[in-house]
């Protein structure tokens, strides 16, 4: 894999760990 694909595999893999925990702090607020 060059380093293209990486930065964006990086990219969608922050990107889903940032919707997850996000979705984890909401719920658990209410």
């Amino acid at each position: 894999m060059d380093d293209h694909g990486r930065t964006q595999d990086n990219i969608f893999t922050e990107r889903l760990w940032r919707t997850i925990k996000y979705e984890e702090v909401y719920l658990h607020e209410y």
